[in-house]
């Protein structure tokens, strides 16, 4: 009896949050379900190559094993950044972009909330390790990269 009175007071809380997020149909697309598979499925296997690629490129840079023939190029940091979480966003966008959360007027994408606190989060992870320091400016370019890929994938889903 305990637990089904917690649960109800948990669901009461999370219920107008839940509410207000649109859940993907299982009809939302007109065309055929075996039409769109095949794409979905490359995508998703993209999705997925490009997650190992982006964790591994974090591993290096946290262990300080970046190749060292890259600070030849003036700025790679930055645009790594723009690059990596543009690229990011845009994969995770075109396969989440029916979870949306509506706050009034506003329709806000689930993934690109979700990716951008994360970002936050490893920014500010940055300043305990030891081979990484927290900067500013790759903020503002991993922000630039998460709307350039929000740009381009609407553009694409609009299509």
């Amino acid at each position: 009896m305990k637990a089904r009175v917690e649960f109800t007071f948990y669901s009461s809380l999370l219920m107008p949050l839940f509410s207000s997020m649109r859940w993907p149909k299982a009809s939302a697309s007109k065309e055929p379900l075996r039409e769109r598979r095949p794409s979905h499925r490359r995508l998703k296997g993209l999705a997925l190559l490009y997650l190992c690629l982006f964790g591994w490129i974090l591993v290096l840079a946290y262990s300080g094993n970046l190749p060292s023939q890259l600070s030849a190029i003036p700025y790679y940091d930055k645009f790594g950044h723009v690059i990596l979480y543009g690229v990011a966003t845009y994969l995770g966008q075109r396969l989440f972009h029916r979870f949306t959360l509506r706050l009034e007027r506003y329709r806000l994408s689930m993934w690109v909330v979700a990716f951008s606190t994360w970002t936050l989060i490893e920014e500010g992870a940055q300043s305990f390790a030891p081979t990484r320091s927290l900067d500013a400016m790759d903020l503002v370019c991993s922000a630039l990269g998460i709307g350039m890929g929000y740009w381009l994938a609407a553009r694409e889903l609009s299509r």
